[in-house]
């Protein structure tokens, strides 16, 4: 093997260990991308939002999580959702 495979499996096998060990906190986890999408999620994120695994790992954007989580009700409805949103999402920029 060549000291870049070494590393590249010394790398994957830290991003699971790290996976690993966020899937077992009780605290719910999500980690977005620079781009806005889901790249990560404990079970404790998926068992909070009551959603399924599949949309989960679509990897689908912050918005569309957003927006899905306010259409099923699970996040109070805000006066001003459009506004509200873009405030929370002004933190990518």
């Amino acid at each position: 093997t060549s000291a870049a495979e070494t590393i590249r499996a010394e790398y994957e096998r830290t991003v699971r260990s790290h996976a690993d060990t966020l899937d077992q906190l009780n605290t719910a986890v999500a980690i977005f991308d620079t781009e806005e999408k889901l790249r990560f999620f404990n079970q404790a994120f998926q068992k909070l939002w009551g959603l399924d695994s599949g949309f989960l790992l679509s990897a689908p954007s912050n918005t569309l999580l957003l927006d899905r989580l306010r259409l099923e009700g699970r996040i109070a409805e805000q006066p001003e959702w459009r506004r509200w949103k873009e405030n929370l999402l002004s933190a990518y920029r």
